[in-house]
Order: structure tokens, then sequence, then C-alpha cells
């Protein structure tokens, strides 16, 4: 399910897209796969993430059940387990140039259907 994220904060509002995994398996693979070109997505539940067997570098945001980032980090290499207390869903990409939430940022998150 294609999802939108905004963020408002004091550098203004940003607006990312990312695709939903839902399920466990979906959840467990991630961005596991594909090239530093693929599409953001975002795992919910979801409170810690693995890096293993990953080809590149990605940013990791974690977001509570109000919006709230209650950890971000940039540029996360393969091998790694991270995890957040308090966290209901994270969003991943593959790490680029641009805009990504920080930690303490509140978002809006909003399902628009699939065509």
């Amino acid at each position: 399910m294609a999802q939108t994220l905004v963020c408002a904060s004091s550098d203004g509002c940003h607006e990312l897209r990312f695709r939903m995994l839902r399920t466990w398996r979906e959840r467990l693979v991630g961005l596991l796969g594909t090239d530093a070109g693929a599409e953001p997505v975002a795992l919910a539940p979801c409170a810690s993430v693995h890096t293993l067997f990953m080809r590149y570098l990605i940013d990791v945001a974690f977001v509570d059940k109000d919006g709230l980032v209650v950890l971000a980090r940039r540029g996360v290499p393969p091998t790694r387990l991270l995890a957040a207390w308090g966290a209901h869903q994270v969003l991943e990409r593959p790490m680029r140039k641009g805009w990504w939430p920080q930690s303490g940022a509140m978002l809006t998150i909003w399902r628009e259907e699939e065509d």
C-alpha cells in the first residue's frame, strides 16, 4: 500500500512516499535484495531492524504511535542491528541526500489507496 508522510518542522513541510510492509515476511526482508535506487519502505508494527546482508547504506527513522520520531540514523552500514524503545513504525530508504526525519520531529502519516 502506498503511503505519504508529511513532516511539519522548523524548516518547513516535507513529503516522502513509501511502500508499507505489514506482514512478518515483508518486514523481515525489507530492503534486502534491492539496489540503492529502491523506493522508501515503512515497516509496521516494528521497533527494530537489521542491515544484515545489505549491500548499501540506509537511512532509518523509528516513529511512535503519535508520529514522534524517537530515533533517526542516516547512513547505517551493513551488519547492524537497531532498535528504539517506544517505536511503532520504522521508515527506511537507501541512503541519499535530501531531507530525512530527525529525532524529535513530529510526522503526519496518511494512507492512499493504490490504483
